[in-house]
């Protein structure tokens, strides 16, 4: 019976030696790792955002000359200065298809 007891005792404190190594090595170093991962993943967003940042940058700068405001306003809103004429160009019709020639009711 005294075997017995002694096995047990040695039950228990592996059985709590293995609980404090995981309490204390195996939970945190899986917490670090997640954390490293989520760090490396907000870095690159970092990165990306930089770049975006950078380049939108570069589009405002570019929006505040007078030359990129009308290029974009004759280009997006067909506008014109006062005293300029519009042209419209019509493509030619492709080849395969055909016009309809005007109907024209006959007078009496």
């Amino acid at each position: 019976m005294l075997v017995r007891v002694g096995m047990r005792a040695r039950w228990v404190v592996a059985s709590v030696v293995g609980a404090l190594f995981l309490i204390f090595f195996v939970f945190p170093t899986r917490s670090l790792l997640a954390q490293r991962s989520e760090l490396s993943e907000a870095r690159q967003e970092l990165e990306v955002l930089d770049e975006q940042n950078q380049r939108l940058e570069l589009e405002r700068q570019k929006l505040q000359t007078a030359d990129e405001v009308e290029r974009l306003a004759r280009t997006l809103h067909n506008m014109i200065w006062p005293g300029e004429t519009p042209y419209v160009v019509i493509p030619r019709p492709s080849p395969g298809t055909t016009v309809a020639p005007p109907t024209s009711t006959p007078t009496p």
